[in-house]
């Protein structure tokens, strides 16, 4: 017996930024359990586009037997895309799909993929911070996304346990409806996110690969002759970068998902004797005639001028950091 295959498209979603939006995955999966070695993949569905449209994919296994060809028929849809996007996905859907794929012995790379995780971007937005818990139907009821569907993870394994028993199309339904809603739903909080999150301390990085650099924190060392200032970023399935100048180190964790830079710092004051640290750009080779950029003032560190600064070193250094 073959897997269920569903397809069809669905209508035109506003998805910012076209970059993303034109090579993107939306990717969630059921199963019969938490680990991929006692449990099955009993269903995989996607959304991605195609054309000026949006297709949805699903594929459900009818039998356990099934599991090796849903796993073999998603993965090279999975990494025809650039960027995939799951709602915890990095802790529970792409570890369990990689480990069936290695079960399997199925290649499955993820080199070069950007994995974006919304559980992860919600848990830390402001705006949803008050929430009892990040479940996506939580999630999902306060931005007032509908969902005709109430069914839990757990509901879908007794579903499923129930329907290898006794096969009624109808408990495949319930299923396919509850993953539908699961990766339909996916494309306005990714949309919500982006437009709440990006703020002037934070960097959208656009070629050669999207990325959002979250601002997440600044310091002084000790002496006060060096600033840091950290992000949160997408995971990308690449090698890590650290990049070593005389006048600063930016190190790029990019498994995961963190960036730091640490800077040399000038230390003046100006005409009303405010105290100011500073930067040359000149010196930085980011201008070519000296032009002076202001880091803190009195000890208050000037956020958006410091990630301006970390956008010109990546787009100075952007051969060797991608």
């Amino acid at each position: 017996m073959i897997p269920t295959q569903i397809e069809y498209t669905y209508g035109p979603l506003a998805i910012e930024p076209t970059e993303l939006s034109n090579n993107c995955i939306f990717f969630d999966i059921e199963t019969t359990g938490l680990s991929p070695k006692r449990s099955s993949l009993l269903l995989a569905g996607l959304v991605y586009k195609s054309g000026n449209s949006f297709k949805v994919h699903q594929l459900i296994s009818e039998s356990q037997e099934n599991e090796a060809t849903i796993i073999a028929s998603i993965a090279p849809i999975l990494q025809s895309k650039k960027y995939i996007i799951t709602y915890n996905g990095l802790g529970f859907d792409l570890p369990f799909f990689n480990t069936k794929c290695q079960q399997y012995g199925i290649p499955f790379d993820l080199s070069g993929k950007i994995l974006i995780d919304l559980y992860l971007l919600v848990k830390i937005n402001p705006s949803l911070s008050h929430l009892d818990n990040f479940k996506l139907q939580t999630v999902e009821k306060m931005l007032s996304i509908s969902r005709q569907d109430t069914l839990t993870g757990k509901d879908i394994a007794k579903l499923y346990s129930s329907y290898l028993i006794n096969p009624k199309r109808e408990y495949l339904d319930l299923i396919i409806q509850h993953n539908a809603s699961d990766i339909l739903n996916l494309p306005s909080i990714w949309q919500y996110l982006y437009n709440e999150m990006v703020t002037e301390k934070d960097l959208i990085i656009k070629t050669p690969s999207f990325n959002l650099l979250l601002f997440e924190s600044t310091s002084f060392s000790k002496n006060n002759k060096k600033l840091h200032c950290k992000f949160r970023c997408f995971r990308t399935v690449d090698v890590d970068v650290t990049i070593h100048s005389f006048l600063y180190q930016l190190t790029w964790n990019k498994q995961q998902g963190r960036l730091a830079l640490e800077v040399l710092v000038k230390k003046g004051k100006r005409s009303n004797n405010d105290l100011v640290y500073y930067v040359d750009l000149k010196e930085f080779g980011l201008s070519s005639k000296n032009s002076y950029l202001v880091l803190s003032i009195n000890d208050r560190i000037q956020q958006s001028n410091f990630s301006y600064l970390t956008r010109l070193i990546i787009e100075f250094q952007l051969d060797s950091i991608n």
